[in-house]
């Protein structure tokens, strides 16, 4: 996979609703989007570690920032499970499992210095 098609997978997440705020029953028009979440996930943790800095506490910046970013990037592909889906989906810990699977399937696909 190109940088440009990962790009575009992940453009996905634009048109994705937040599947808590549905059932919430609040109106299609009012729900976020998962890439508005992850703005705002992002725009969180840096407001938190510029917090958290001053208060004279260390933190990884960047890791903080990667993970608020990547967080929910396996939903371009697998899509925003309801927590209501949780308990069909088997034992404790299957959503991260198919999460991870599918993070890797995505990441694991770029080019990289060994296969470029």
């Amino acid at each position: 996979m190109k940088l440009c098609e990962l790009l575009e997978r992940l453009n996905n997440l634009k048109q994705m609703p937040r599947t808590g705020w549905l059932l919430c029953n609040v109106p299609l028009s009012e729900v976020e989007d998962v890439a508005q979440h992850t703005f705002d996930v992002a725009a969180i943790t840096l407001l938190l570690a510029d917090e958290l800095e001053r208060g004279g506490k260390k933190l990884d910046r960047g890791r903080a920032l990667s993970i608020a970013v990547v967080h929910d990037w396996a939903e371009a592909e697998s899509g925003d499970f309801p927590y209501t889906a949780l308990k069909y989906l088997g034992p404790a810990g299957t959503k991260k499992r198919i999460e991870k699977r599918v993070l890797e399937g995505l990441l694991g696909k770029l080019p990289n210095k060994e296969n470029t």
